[in-house]
């Protein structure tokens, strides 16, 4: 299992055409610990994680400066393999995507054979492990070769997650995973999370501010495209420094 890696964010800055879209945002986010992008919609937070795993280049007319390091490796510029960044940076998104024309085992099991399973591994005891670490196992064990949109949406965004630490990355980037789903799929996302930041490196974007101060260990807050603030979770929501983080966080705008 890849151990989790820190990332370095400096003077990113995003554009849509000639529209900017963040600004010169300066952030080290730590290693083995999830952290929680908040801000209201439209402010940058999802284009800020695109372009952490490259994503945000791939839209026509879209372009990324500044420079991203995963532990002091850089991640922008032509040297840089972006097949080999996507893969150690997963991406989940808010809409839960398994391959539809794909069983269950197989959207699992799709990574590691395109990627190379571990030496000495068979890919049905890794489609197991990793069922097992995303608390999926026990549900879906009997019905591996069933399609896997039978699932429900919450099983169905597990099961994306599951797809990701296949790749067995070094970072996990998380758009809303849980904006579509009901509170009993939402809860176990968050223990999902929980369990699993050990090993990763996690970044989740969230509306909801219970959310993000029940997961998180750090917070940063957006606001048009502005980084306005960064600290620990429980700092940023007891004792905010900029009276906009306060604003938003009480519900004064949003």
């Amino acid at each position: 299992m890849t151990l989790a890696k820190q990332l370095e964010i400096k003077n990113l800055s995003a554009w849509y055409q000639n529209v900017k879209a963040v600004y010169d945002v300066n952030l080290n986010i730590n290693a083995g610990k999830v952290t929680a992008i908040i801000g209201p919609s439209g402010c940058g937070k999802s284009t800020f994680i695109r372009c952490i795993n490259r994503m945000h280049e791939t839209i026509p007319g879209a372009r990324i400066q500044g420079e991203i390091f995963l532990e002091n490796e850089p991640l922008l510029g032509i040297r840089s393999d972006v097949v080999d960044v996507r893969r150690r940076i997963s991406m989940v998104f808010q809409k839960p995507n398994p391959f539809p024309t794909m069983s269950i085992f197989e959207n699992i099991a799709i990574g590691p054979r395109i990627n190379g399973i571990p030496k000495g591994k068979k890919i049905e005891e890794l489609v197991e492990e990793i069922l097992i670490r995303t608390a999926l196992w026990d549900e879906v064990k009997d019905r591996l070769n069933s399609p896997s949109q039978n699932l429900s949406g919450g099983q169905q965004q597990r099961l994306c997650i599951a797809r990701a630490l296949a790749l067995d990355p070094e970072v996990l980037l998380l758009d809303e995973p849980c904006s579509a789903l009901d509170p009993i799929s939402t809860m176990h996302i968050e223990d999902l999370i929980k369990q699993i930041k050990e090993h990763l490196t996690i970044v989740i974007v969230t509306h909801n501010m219970q959310q993000a101060a029940r997961i998180s260990d750090y917070t940063g807050f957006f606001l048009t495209g502005e980084l306005v603030e960064f600290d620990k979770t429980e700092k940023v929501f007891s004792n905010p420094v900029d009276k906009r983080t306060e604003d938003y966080i009480t519900g004064r705008f949003g």
